[in-house]
This record gives structure tokens, C-alpha cells and sequence, in this order.
């Protein structure tokens, strides 16, 4: 029997246009036998519930959602008590077994939920009333949770929608999976993992597919089938994660009312799973590659997005060519289709994914207009730091990069180009920023010399990491902290990694600045951080915090930033000082640079000397980076002066000749579509100079009104 299901996806934060790759995963609940009804928003979530749902699904796209989606799903349970409220995406990773323990969620679901989530809802269904128990102690043997963890369901009162039988029939559910074993096809039965579901009670956790417990089931349920096979052998196929076979069975049909009822042109889609790099260390992805959807269903998929008015498909894989035959045999299906002649495309990968450049060129015939390139830095230091590449080969990768935004270009494909501008470092972290910009001036230079269009260059400011990352094991990052439940009147929280903590004063105040720059523009920063507006803040930013090096303030923090913990405290000493911080304390005035240098002179060694010969130190690097940023604003600035001149002389050109043609007997439907051509085309061409294409859309907008008027 279907249930009724309200997915809800936080969808309309981002201003995205597209229908979400998530509505493929809509359709195969649908393909299930439920009725699913897809909400985008927080409210028309809550004013769907009057329609008794048994299910609602919370989709949490990244972990910084995740304080909000708590206060939905508390809303929701206000709202309607008796539905079941289970979480799922990409979000909750790292955090399932707290998140289960938050008010208004009665399961969670970890990892890509093909196989789990269709058997959980066999079990479940609206509630037949609201209850509040007591819980009774968490046997040990029924979860992995910590001790702590089963010290607070002890004692936290909470409601589920879910019965105990239900749980236990959940996490005793099982799906069919065919593998191959020496040569001969077997069909064994996998358990269900990564799910955890709280009763009234208690909170129950199925395991994963490498634990003893687990695959020691699984082999007492498959014995006779895999006779031979050792335990070890089995749990490689205990995964939850859909293989290859299974991702192309869900792949059938597709919601089109959703995208009609949303009014949505655009459809992004995953066809790909997994990375087939997967080292970056900031980056969490861990389920193997290679597992795609045939080309012959795509195809068919985006035939149908044409009958249903779609204009622009983006392919959402975490890295589209893990294959250039897989991709080359693609864009042919699309082109024998004809699909090229009504649909655009986007997609996003390595730069060392394309090893043959004929690829791009028949990906720019089949449709493709944008390729987004996640270079991340053109300094090798970075790329090492970053694992972009093997050891050695960092700056094989850059030329590598380089060619490819090249190869992009001459092919007629637009590019992007993803850039980390900081990470965490202490010394010359500046000159590394210097080094960064001087790199991505010297290539934008070039690239419009030679193609007179200019990729798009998107900057992410500060290193982020994902919930499981390898960096969050090696540097201290910043977190945000997003309560759960009560604990003898404290918070149990759930820590969402955010951006690294700043080892260098000299990186802090470069960044303090930026920000103040980014202010006065007024414009939302995932906007403004891929203009050429936001090179002059980076620039302009620089150049200040150059010029602070030479203040009298600024050898004294470079030199606190240096002290291990034991000088510290004796320079806290010296100077009286009862609190910790000496920065602070220098910063508020109430330590003078003076003192500070009396003190260090009194710690003896050569602690005064190397305060000594900061001054000049400092004031060599801060002349050295201000000449840098000169040269820099005057290549940007003769850039940006030819851009804006040739958008210039396109709209006197609009202008003249239409002025001419209405003289002259009137302007045809002809010349207007010619000049909204051209304007476009200029439009795509300065995407990333808001000036111009403030200047550029301008000019379209009253190209049509003045069409209207014909």
C-alpha cells in the first residue's frame, strides 16, 4: 500500500531557476506506489498538511542548513503530530546519531537512499495518536551510540510517530542485489543500513555494512546462496549505495507536474554518481564512481524535457567526465536526437578529465555552453595543500588547467573557474594571496587577448571543508554550532564545520577588509564573488593591508604570532596582565608597543632582537606588495577599460542605427532580433564585468520593450 509523502527540499533559498536533480530521486518513490508531493519552501510546507500526509521527507542539501530544517521539522510536528518526519541528503553527514535525538525527527537516513528509504516506508504511516513516554535505558546491543548519548534518551522525554514493532520490522528489512561471484551470477539479500529511527522509547541504529554485527546476519541469511564466499568477501556488497544495475532501474520516468506546477525552464539532473578522483582534502566524498545511467535513457529523458518546455539541462554530477567514451557516446545520442537544436547544457569537472581536446569540441556541438573547471589555485603550493593531484605534479596540473580553460574557449564553450583564495597559513600568507591574483590576472590577460571573451572566475574566499573531510582532522576550522535537544538544561549540539580559524593577523585583516570593500557594493556576495568588481576588492584589499604592515602595531602581532604557549604566558606576566589575549589587550590600547618591547627585552635571549628586526622586515614585504597591487589594478584597469569601451561603442552603435532606420521608413522585426543577437553575444562574452553587463542587460530590456512597441 503507497503512502502519501510531502518531500520538502529548502530549495527556494538559492534562487535557483532549475528543477533539483532530487525530483529523480521524487520519481522513484513515485515508481514505489506513493504518492509524493514535492514543497520547495518552509511555508508551503506547513499549508500542505492539512492534507494528512503519512510521511513528511526533510532533503538537507549541505550541513548549514541544518539549524533551520530543525525548526521545520519542529513546526511540522506542532502543525501535525501524528505524521512521520524523516531526514535525509547529503547534509546529515557526520551527524545522523545527533540529529536523530532532535525534537520533531522520528528517523534519519544516512547516504544515498535508493535502496533504504522505499523499504522504511513499507513500515511506516501516520501515528493513531500523539504520545509522550518516558524512555526507558538504551541496551547497548541495540546501538553504536556513544555513552553519553544513551545517558541523555534516558533521561529526554520525547514524541515519535513510530511504534517499536515498526522499528524493529524497518531495521529488519532487506533488498535484493545480483552480484557476481566466480564467474556466475548470485542474487543474495543486503540489509538495511545507515538508517536510525527513534520510537517512544528508545532510539534503534541498523548499523552499516562493515560492521561484525551486521554482515554476520547477512551471511547466516545468504549462506546457501554464497557458498564459498568469506565474510570479509560478503561485506563488500553490503553497501546502501546503489550500484551501477540498481541507479539505471530507478531511472524511469520523471515528475514532469512538479516542474509544469513550478514553471521551471531549466532541469538539472544526475546521471553520474561519485568522484573518480575523490582525494581533495576538503572534500567528503567516499562512494565509488563509475556508476552512471545508460545513454539511451538519458537521451529518452531529455527528449521529454523538450515536450515539457525545458530550455537549459545542467549535468549536476560531482565530476561529469569520469569518462570521456561514456561522455563522447552521450553528446552523439544527443546530437543523432537532434536535442542540440533546443536544448543548452552545463556541466562541471576536473581539470584533468579531458585528455582528448576533440571531446570539447563535440560537446560544443552538442549543445554545451558552460563548463565549470574546479581549478581551485594556480599556485602549486596550494594545489599540494588542497590534494588536487599526486605529489610532484603540481605544477603539471596548473599548465594542465591552463590548456584546458584554453581548449574550453577555442572550441566556443564559456568557462568557470572555481578559486579558493585563501587557506590556512601563518607566513607570507599575504604574498600567497598576491601570488593567487598576479596568476589569475596574467590568464584572463591572455585568454582575452587571444579569444576577446573572458571566463568566468568564481571566488570562494575562505577554504571550506565538508562534514567528514580529511582537512577538519588537520586544522582547527570554525564551526557552527546547531542545538538538538536538552540535556540537564544544556544544549546537545550539532558542530556544522564552517571556515578555517586564521593563524596569520596579517590573513585577518586582509579578510576584515574585503569584507567592508564587499559591503559598499551592495551586491549579494555569490554575485559579487565572481566579477571582476570583486578582483579590484581583492586588489584594493591587499594594497591596505600592505600599507598596515608599516604601522607600529604591526611588528608587535607578527611577533606574538610567533610565541609557543610557555613565552606567552611569561610576556603575560611581565606585562601584568591577569587575562589571556596580549593581542587584545595591545589592540584596546591598554598594552603601548613600548611595553610590549620592554617586556620582550626582559625575557632575554634573542626575543628582543627579533622584535628588532621586524620594523624593517615587515616594511620591505609591505613596499614590495604595494608596488605588486599596482601593477595588478593597472592590468585589471586597462582590461576593464577595453571591455567597457567596446560595450560602449556597441550601444552608440544600437543607438545610431536606429535613429537612422526610424529617419529613414522604420525599424524591422529583423534589425531588432539582429541587435538583441549581438547584445547577447557581448552579454556572454563580459559576463563577469558587472559594469558591462549591468550596461549590456540594460540594453536588452529596452531592445524588447522597444519590440513590444512595433
Amino acid at each position: 500500500m503507497g503512502r502519501r509523502i510531502a518531500f520538502f527540499m529548502d530549495y527556494d533559498r538559492y534562487g535557483r531557476d532549475e528543477a533539483p536533480a532530487m525530483l529523480q530521486f521524487v520519481q522513484t518513490l513515485r515508481n514505489h506506489g506513493h504518492e509524493v508531493d514535492f514543497m520547495t519552501s518552509e511555508q508551503e510546507l506547513l499549508e500542505s498538511l492539512p492534507r494528512g500526509y503519512d510521511v513528511v521527507a526533510l532533503s538537507v542539501f549541505c550541513s548549514q542548513e541544518l539549524g533551520g530544517m530543525l525548526k521545520t521539522a519542529i513546526r511540522v510536528k506542532r502543525a501535525d503530530p501524528r505524521v512521520v518526519s524523516v531526514m535525509g541528503g547529503h547534509g546529515v553527514a557526520e551527524n545522523a546519531s545527533k540529529l536523530i535525538l532532535a525534537p520533531g525527527i522520528d528517523a534519519v537516513v544516512e547516504g544515498e537512499a535508493e535502496n533504504t528509504f522505499p523499504l522504511m516506508l513499507k513500515h511506516l504511516r501516520r501515528a493513531r495518536e500523539s504520545t509522550r513516554t518516558k524512555p526507558e535505558p538504551l541496551p547497548k546491543s541495540l546501538s553504536s551510540l556513544d555513552a553519553e548519548a544513551v545517558e541523555l534518551l534516558t533521561r529526554y522525554n520525547f514524541q515519535s510517530a513510530i511504534e517499536e514493532e515498526q522499528a524493529a520490522r524497518i531495521l529488519g528489512e532487506h533488498f535484493k542485489r545480483r552480484i557476481t561471484y566466480r564467474g556466475r551470477e548470485v542474487e543474495i539479500e543486503v540489509p538495511i543500513t545507515g538508517v536510525y529511527v527513534k520510537t517512544p522509547r528508545r532510539v534503534l541504529y541498523s548499523g552499516t555494512g562493515r560492521e561484525a554485527g551486521v554482515v554476520e546476519r547477512a551471511y547466516r541469511r545468504n549462506r546457501e546462496r554464497i557458498a564459498g564466499m568469506s565474510r570479509g568477501e560478503l561485506s563488500r556488497y553490503l553497501h546502501a549505495h546503489p550500484t551501477r544495475e540498481e541507479l539505471e532501474a530507478c531511472f524511469e520516468g520523471y515528475p514532469w507536474d512538479i516542474v509544469e506546477a513550478k514553471g521551471w525552464r531549466a532541469l538539472s539532473v544526475y546521471v553520474q554518481r561519485g568522484c573518480n578522483w575523490g582525494r581533495c582534502r576538503y572534500c567528503s566524498i567516499t562512494t565509488p564512481p563509475g556508476r552512471r545511467i545508460g545513454v539511451a535513457k538519458v537521451v529518452a529523458l531529455l527528449r521529454e524535457a523538450v515536450e515539457h518546455g525545458i530550455q537549459r539541462v545542467t549535468f549536476d554530477d560531482d565530476q561529469f567526465v569520469q569518462s570521456e567514451r561514456y561522455v563522447a557516446e552521450l553528446c552523439r545520442g544527443i546530437i543523432r536526437a537532434k536535442l542540440h537544436r533546443r536544448l543548452r547544457f552545463g556541466a562541471m569537472l576536473r581539470v584533468d578529465a579531458v585528455r582528448d581536446p576533440s571531446l570539447l569540441k563535440l560537446m560544443k556541438r552538442a549543445g554545451f555552453v558552460k563548463l565549470q573547471l574546479g581549478v581551485e589555485s594556480l599556485v602549486p603550493e596550494k594545489i599540494a595543500y588542497f590534494g588536487k593531484t599526486l605529489p610532484g605534479r603540481e605544477e603539471e596540473y596548473i599548465r594542465r588547467a591552463l590548456a584546458l580553460i584554453d581548449a574550453c574557449m577555442r572550441s566556443g564553450l564559456d568557462v568557470g573557474v572555481f578559486i579558493i583564495t585563501t587557506r590556512p597559513k601563518l607566513r607570507e600568507a599575504l604574498e600567497e594571496v598576491a601570488r593567487e591574483l598576479e596568476a589569475l590576472l596574467e590568464m584572463l590577460l591572455q585568454l582575452y587577448r587571444t579569444h576577446r571573451r573572458l571566463p568566468t572566475v568564481s571566488f570562494n574566499d575562505m577554504l571550506m571543508a565538508y562534514p567528514g573531510a580529511p582537512l577538519l582532522a588537520r586544522e582547527r576550522y570554525k564551526r557552527i554550532l546547531v542545538p538538538v535537544a536538552l540535556h540537564a538544561g544544556k544544549p546537545v549540539v550539532v558542530e556544522v564545520p564552517y571556515i578555517f580559524e586564521l593563524r596569520s593577523l596579517q590573513l585577518a585583516n586582509f579578510l576584515s577588509i574585503l569584507r567592508e570593500l564587499a559591503k559598499r557594493r551592495g551586491m549579494p556576495p555569490e554575485q559579487l564573488n565572481e566579477t571582476l568588481e570583486h578582483f579590484e576588492d581583492l586588489i584594493a584589499a591587499l594594497g591596505i593591508a600592505a600599507r598596515h604592515l608599516r604601522s607600529e602595531l604591526a611588528p608587535c602581532l607578527e611577533y606574538l604570532s610567533s610565541l609557543g604557549e610557555e613565552k606567552r604566558e611569561r610576556l603575560m606576566r611581565l606585562l601584568g596582565l591577569s587575562t589571556p589575549g596580549i593581542e587584545k589587550h595591545l589592540l584596546s590600547g591598554e598594552v603601548t608597543p613600548a611595553q610590549l618591547a620592554g617586556a620582550v627585552e626582559r625575557l632575554g635571549g634573542e626575543e628582543a632582537e627579533a622584535l628588532k628586526r621586524l620594523p624593517a622586515e615587515l616594511k620591505r614585504a609591505s613596499l614590495a606588495l604595494e608596488r605588486r597591487c599596482k601593477e595588478m589594478e593597472h592590468l585589471l584597469y586597462a582590461l576593464e577599460g577595453d571591455i567597457y569601451m567596446a560595450v560602449r561603442a556597441h550601444l552608440r552603435k544600437v543607438r545610431e542605427e536606429l535613429r537612422r532606420r526610424e529617419r529613414s521608413g522604420g525599424v524591422s522585426e529583423e534589425e531588432l532580433k539582429k541587435h538583441l543577437s549581438a547584445t547577447r553575444e557581448l552579454l556572454d562574452r563580459y559576463y563577469p564585468y558587472y559594469l558591462a553587463r549591468s550596461s549590456l542587460h540594460s540594453l536588452l530590456v529596452w531592445l524588447e520593450e522597444y519590440r513590444r512597441g512595433l
